[in-house]
């Protein structure tokens, strides 16, 4: 696909779409969804095969790939779903339901799937009580990814408690640093304009001076100019 024209890109997606929605995916459901996933993320340069060409979403695809969030039997075809949505944008607000539901979702990764939809469609004005609900998930990925989702919309008096979740749930290294330095920079802003920052200012430089070099490399997000 990634040598495709825009065109054969479109028709390609198009044609998956139909089928997710007429159930007549079989057994490719996964696929579809994760190649629908692949299709609705921000256009890149790929650094071996040019140019990859991006299908906007509509609200009728996005609802269309969210009701196999909602419904199938497999983890790994709602967490493709979920994907899938994270990169929907603005017409991810079609696919709000599925979320919310996902976030309570037994399933692990289905829950990580769907806090970082949350997060990356920025779901968190309709889905305050579920990602609140989420800041005490067994699994800090998700924590992360909802005070992400949160950040933007949350009360003064609810910016405390997002810094102090972040600061207790700091990672020792490597890759999880990224996830969590994200929701340190989504979060900061708004704590630095409530004067509620001081001590989340003060953890981050403190873990910062004692990462090592390949660490700090992971942690990025907070150090970028």
């Amino acid at each position: 696909m990634l040598t495709s024209s825009q065109h054969e890109v479109d028709v390609r997606i198009a044609r998956y779409l139909g089928r997710l929605a007429g159930g007549t995916a079989g057994r490719k459901v996964q696929f579809f969804l994760e190649t629908i996933a692949w299709a609705w993320a921000p256009a890149r340069l790929w650094c071996f095969k040019g140019v990859k060409w991006r299908v906007t979403p509509s609200l009728d695809a996005v609802t269309t790939v969210a009701r196999y969030a909602a419904t199938d039997h497999s983890v790994l075809v709602r967490a493709a779903s979920l994907a899938a949505v994270a990169q929907a944008g603005d017409a991810a607000s079609a696919a709000s339901e599925a979320v919310r539901l996902a976030l309570a979702d037994p399933s692990r990764r289905v829950r990580l799937a769907a806090a970082r939809a949350a997060a990356e469609a920025r779901l968190g004005e309709s889905l305050g009580r579920e990602l609140r609900a989420s800041l005490a998930d067994e699994i800090w990925a998700v924590r992360w990814y909802a005070a992400r989702a949160l950040a933007g919309r949350a009360y003064d008096a609810e910016l405390g408690e997002l810094a102090r979740m972040l600061v207790a749930t700091t990672p020792r290294g490597g890759m999880a640093l990224t996830s969590w330095a994200h929701a340190v920079e989504a979060v900061r802003p708004r704590c630095r304009a409530s004067g509620q920052a001081a001590d989340l200012e003060e953890h981050v430089r403190r873990m910062l001076d004692g990462l090592s070099p390949s660490d700090r490399d992971f942690a990025w997000p907070l150090t970028r100019a």
